[in-house]
């Protein structure tokens, strides 16, 4: 009971602020949009903005294909990051499984599946919009509780799932393979052959990869693990974070390594390319490849550290309940400063130490994201007055606008063309956005982009709201809205 009021809780706070930060404009399209627009199109005829190599499916990430019909029941950009914070905090019921399976104390397992809620890099998948691979963790998380149970097929088909949420995923399977024949050696032998739920794991992770890649091309794959630089990371800065990951379970996961091995694929990709998120611990959504195999091996491990006090005559329960009591207590100071929810509470005070050990250069500055300004709705009124169907260049942070209009954004902007409709938001960060593509030139953020158009004098202003402005291609009249700056 206790477990499920944490769940509960986690879930109601990141649904209640992810809703706000929304509706506040401060979601971004190249997150939310483009994954909701990817929904959508798989009952509404193909995407109009695409980032996946000029092909119609996305194979990446295949998952969207059985989520768009259920999605297309109810077509609503919120529920989707209401969602994404219930099923990542659900994962720490599975997790519960797990642990009880490997520490049989029901007190144990409950400290290290709220540790896992509190854990600080989650609270970045749950605040940075919506994203496939945000899936994984728990449907990882139930694959492994299955498979403990005695349950292979249930096993076999959550990992399944899991395999489709994102193209590193059939690599983390391969690895989880491995643990599979390794966990069952003594009952199976080493044959290999005679473990069925492991080869299928194997064939499945090595076929979904081999089909992503022959989609894709091989140039996709070579370019997403060498993605440049936004800002130049060391090779000490990209170790440090597989540390810093690992730090709120005081490493007691590298007692457990051949559960530890399935974090090898993504710890490949951070350390070979240059590209900053990947070796962030806060603001992304990338910790979700490898939370939940830390925290499997945390379960584990203490399990392992058991037997190793016992040998010494150690009062066993006495030190794991240490460890555990030490790993909650960490995570709890921890998601008090780091996490979008903690600082809500704590504010800024006291980051500097905290914001060098968690490796980021920032805060959430999570009142400010969620805060709903008047000017906000006056976006929401704008938008009204454009047909569907319209295109339209907007900054990053409105994704209200992809799935129904044929929307642009400065990134890879073709010059060449006229949208009929520009919305500018002035207040948000995104309108001077520094593109994420190193083919796009640096000038083009929106105000420039924004600025050339309007160069052409083609445009009229359609609606003047407070410095929101909404310029139609064409346009000669008044504007049907004007409200000036105040």
């Amino acid at each position: 009971m206790a477990l499920l009021c944490a769940v509960a809780a986690n879930s109601v706070v990141y649904g209640v602020i992810t809703v706000l930060r929304y509706y506040a404009y401060n979601a971004a399209i190249l997150d939310l949009g483009v994954a909701s627009q990817l929904l959508y199109s798989t009952m509404h005829g193909g995407v109009s903005w695409s980032l996946f190599v000029g092909r119609q499916l996305s194979l990446n990430r295949p998952i969207y294909l059985i989520l768009g019909p259920l999605y297309d029941l109810f077509p609503f950009q919120p529920l989707l990051v209401v969602s994404q914070a219930v099923w990542v905090s659900a994962g720490a019921i599975p997790l519960f499984g797990i642990s009880m399976k490997y520490l049989h104390r029901e007190w144990m397992a409950l400290m290290i599946s709220i540790s896992y809620l509190l854990y600080y890099p989650l609270g970045g998948v749950m605040w940075f919009d919506f994203h496939f691979m945000a899936l994984f963790p728990t449907l990882f998380l139930l694959s492994v509780y299955f498979y403990l149970s005695g349950h292979p097929r249930l096993s076999y088909g959550f990992i399944l799932l899991a395999i489709a949420t994102d193209y590193l995923v059939p690599l983390i399977a391969i690895f989880y393979s491995f643990y599979v024949w390794f966990s069952a050696r003594r009952e199976l032998g080493f044959n290999p052959l005679k473990n069925r739920l492991a080869m299928a794991i194997l064939a499945t992770g090595i076929v979904e990869f081999a089909i992503v890649t022959a989609y894709l091309g091989l140039s996709f794959l070579g370019n997403t693990i060498t993605l440049p630089a936004i800002r130049q990371v060391s090779i000490p800065d990209k170790v440090y974070f597989l540390l810093r990951m690992m730090l709120p379970v005081l490493f007691v996961c590298l007692l457990a390594p051949e559960i530890m091995v399935m974090a090898i694929p993504y710890a490949g990709l951070a350390l070979h390319n240059n590209y900053l998120p990947y070796v962030t611990t806060m603001f992304y959504q990338y910790p979700s490849l490898i939370a939940p195999i830390i925290f499997v091996s945390t379960a584990k491990g203490i399990s392992r550290l058991m037997l190793i006090v016992s040998k010494y005559g150690k009062r066993v329960i006495f030190v794991c309940k240490q460890s555990v009591t030490a790993v909650l207590a960490l995570n709890l100071v921890l998601m008090m400063f780091l996490t979008p929810a903690g600082q809500l509470l704590t504010g800024n005070a006291g980051m500097g130490y905290l914001i060098q050990l968690s490796g980021s250069g920032s805060t959430y500055n999570s009142l400010s994201d969620i805060t709903v300004h008047k000017y906000d709705s006056y976006i929401s009124k704008e938008v009204s007055l454009v047909p569907y169907g319209s295109t339209i260049l907007v900054p990053n942070n409105i994704p209200q606008v992809t799935q129904n209009y044929n929307w642009y954004i400065s990134d890879g902007f073709n010059h060449s063309l006229r949208p009929q409709y520009i919305l500018m938001d002035p207040y948000n960060a995104f309108s001077n956005w520094q593109t994420v593509f190193p083919t796009t030139p640096p000038d083009d953020s929106f105000i420039n982009v924004t600025d050339f158009l309007l160069s052409t004098g083609s445009y009229g202003t359609l609606a003047e709201m407070d410095g929101i402005t909404l310029y139609e291609h064409n346009y000669n009249g008044t504007p049907v809205y004007y409200i000036p700056i105040s």
